[in-house]
């Protein structure tokens, strides 16, 4: 099963590519 904790890390991983592409 996966760990909430690798949830959490994907998910801020993907909010930071998001805020790159929307302002890098």
């Amino acid at each position: 099963a996966y760990t909430s904790q690798l949830e959490y890390e994907i998910a801020a991983l993907t909010k930071e590519n998001q805020l790159l592409l929307k302002y890098g």
